[in-house]
């Protein structure tokens, strides 16, 4: 067996469970991986049909025959697989000229009304419209009242897929359901080939639908695959009792006639009553009159009302205004329609103050008034420091590059010079050695030493004496190499070459762009210090409080003024109710009389209706006994032989007869 097969079986299961538990609408993410793995059916190798780990309901039974249809993106059948065949390991397929299949299925895409293709719909955005239409190809012609009609197989067609949010959106089902989880839409379309035709003009008043309509929002699209299951098990299973559903229907008639007569007992009943309710009403007007007339009075001191409540409103909006500006604010006149809106756009102005970037601009503009004003004294004191710097950058150069290179050079002659003055000085160099030869030999005294002993001493200087001098040499070295660097600086020669090196340096544009960038340091220097001094630290908080204070003053004094405006407000309702009921009241006791004269009317009115509702029961009802009787035996007539037709045609292939019926299970390709 091929593992197509498993597939195959894994995707039936998912749209099974759809159809028959609404809650396991996404078992269809199975649908969704096997579109993922899809190849051809001849590619896959044999494997063993597992159908143990599915479990199925009564929607979907193994019973039932089911034939798998591959589909073009458009619907056109491309090759068939029925359950039948791979039961007897047959590896049967029929491609799409062979295939005779019950139901035709016709899809198609837009895209902002547009018509595409799914590869045309890859990454674009638009709004996408996928409509799946059926049409039922199984019929037989039947006897209904009298008349040869056709009779088609009805069918229960659904489709079942996935759509990501993240590439749709605002997803609609023409007829049936879409699911929504956070992440995902699962849609349940369905529709019912066949059956609109059956009922014919039997119901009119329900639209029937034989094909579902997808429609969504996308957004870099990435084209789903469809799949679509039709089947005949809802109307073949179906059992009607014609006898039993007329009986039903002519009970309800009955239940129909009793009811005019209760209405007609009650007509009597409301006759009695509306004499009362004469008598009622002349009591009624009486009691309209009054209150017109004292509405009326009411009415008339509404005006001074409303003058007095506008004239204090005003008052305190112009002591408002006379406070905002006092306090440093300018604001136009407050109104009585503007104050809200001033006063906020004052508190925004209040709130939008930057009290720390006021002073810091303040204390630039002071650092920098100074440093104007002191400018010619301050380039004098930054030039002489980096004279200095340069003076300082180019004694250490001449001397590490130049002075100490030539000194060094003549180290030989230095030494040489050093070690003439050291052997004309021998005899102190002698007497050193002569106390370390001693010191060595343990002789505290030299002068009490037999002549063999002193030979051996004068013997021992002798031979360390040139080790000495060497050692004096070198030791001497440093200091007189210092001497003769310091010299060479020193000499007229050497400053006059380093006056002129500093010269040519400080003429240069880096040490020029250096003073000005250090003049700038400083003042930026000092800008920072100033502002961060305790001084202004201390006015900015105190800036930030005023703002602060000023804000809670204009929304106190806005509140209080809302306060009043609810108060004016509530003056305006309640004179313009009393005018509006005063004008109404007015009105209803001009409509008294009419209104006594109409209870009389009424009154001899409903007479008559109570003969007219004997009329209707007597004419109507009945006659609509028998209409309704003949429409509900011909109703049943088309749903018996419905179920007929559908029980007839309940196969595949022919093997399938013994199964209970047939399911197709469309599977719709994405691709071109």
């Amino acid at each position: 067996m091929k593992k197509s097969t498993k597939i195959i079986t894994s995707a039936v299961t998912a749209v099974a469970l759809l159809l028959g538990v609404s809650g396991a609408v996404y078992a269809s993410e199975s649908v969704k991986t096997e579109e993922c793995e899809a190849a051809e059916i001849n590619e896959i190798e044999e494997e063993t049909v597992d159908t143990g780990s599915y479990e199925m309901n009564e929607t979907f039974s193994m019973d039932d025959e089911v034939a798998y249809i591959f589909t073009n993106y458009d619907g056109s059948v491309n090759k068939v697989m029925d359950s039948i065949w791979i039961e007897d390991g047959n590896e049967k397929t029929e491609d799409g000229s062979e295939a005779k299949l019950p139901v035709d299925l016709k899809v198609s895409y837009e895209l902002d009304g547009i018509s595409v293709t799914p590869s045309e719909l890859e990454g674009k955005d638009g709004h996408l419209k996928i409509t799946c239409e059926f049409t039922d190809n199984e019929y037989e012609m039947k006897n209904i009242n009298g008349k040869e009609e056709k009779i088609y197989v009805p069918y229960l067609a659904s489709l079942v897929t996935v759509m990501d949010d993240e590439k749709y959106s605002n997803v609609t089902v023409s007829s049936g359901k879409v699911t929504y989880d956070g992440t995902r839409y699962a849609i349940l379309g369905l529709a019912f080939p066949g059956l609109s035709e059956d009922m014919g003009d039997t119901i009119t008043s329900i639209d029937i639908p034989n094909k579902i309509e997808l429609e969504a929002d996308v957004k870099d699209c990435e084209p789903t695959g469809l799949y679509l299951l039709v089947s005949d098990s809802v109307f073949s299973n179906m059992d009607l009792d014609t006898d039993t559903e007329v009986g039903k229907l002519t009970d309800a008639m009955g239940q129909l006639s009793d009811a005019v007569k209760q209405l007609m007992d009650g007509s009597s009943k409301l006759y009695d009553g509306l004499g009362e309710l004469e008598t009622g009403a002349n009591q009624i007007s009486d009691g309209v009159t009054q209150l017109s007339d004292g509405l009326n009075q009411i009415d008339a001191n509404s005006a001074a009302l409303n003058d007095g409540a506008l004239q204090v409103f005003n008052a305190l909006l112009a002591t408002a205004t006379q406070q905002i500006n006092a306090a440093g604010v300018s604001v136009p006149a407050l109104t009585v329609d503007n104050y809200n809106d001033v006063i906020n756009g004052a508190i925004n102005q209040i709130s939008g103050t930057d009290v720390a970037g006021m002073a810091r601009s303040q204390v630039e503009a002071g650092v920098k008034q100074y440093a104007s004003e002191h400018a010619s004294e301050n380039m004098a004191a930054a030039t002489s420091a980096a004279r200095s710097q340069v003076e300082a950058a180019v004694t250490e150069y001449v001397k590490n590059n130049v002075v100490v290179p030539q000194v060094d050079a003549n180290a030989d002659l230095i030494k040489q010079g050093i070690r003439a003055e050291v052997e004309a000085n021998s005899s102190a160099v002698e007497a050193q050695v002569k106390q370390g030869v001693l010191a060595q030999m343990g002789i505290d005294d030299y002068d009490s030493l037999d002549d063999s002993s002193k030979a051996q001493v004068d013997a021992a200087v002798q031979a360390n004496l040139p080790a000495a001098i060497d050692q004096a040499v070198e030791a001497n070295y440093p200091s007189v190499r210092e001497a003769k660097i310091n010299e060479a600086m020193a000499s007229s020669e050497t400053q006059a070459a380093i006056a002129a090196e500093v010269d040519c340096r400080m003429n240069s544009d880096e040490v020029k762009n250096g003073i000005s960038q250090g003049l700038n340091d400083k003042i930026n220097q000092a800008i920072n210090e100033k502002y961060n001094s305790a001084e202004v630290q201390s006015q900015i908080a105190a800036g930030n409080a005023k703002v602060s204070s000023g804000v809670s003053s204009l929304r106190n004094l806005q509140n209080q003024l809302n306060s009043y405006a609810q108060f004016y407000q509530g003056i305006q309702a309640y004179t313009g109710a009393v005018g509006q009921a005063a004008e109404g009241a007015g009105k209803l006791k001009n409509a008294m009389p009419e209104f006594v004269q109409g209870v009389e009317t009424l009154r001899n009115g409903q007479g008559q209706l109570s003969d007219g509702i004997k009329k209707f029961d007597e004419d109507g009802i009945e006659e609509l006994n028998g209409v309704v009787e003949d429409n509900v035996e011909g109703l049943a007539e088309r749903f018996a032989a419905m179920t007929d037709a559908a029980a007839d045609h309940n196969k595949y292939d022919e093997a399938g007869s013994s199964k209970n019926g047939v399911k197709f299970i469309y599977k719709v390709s994405v691709s071109d």
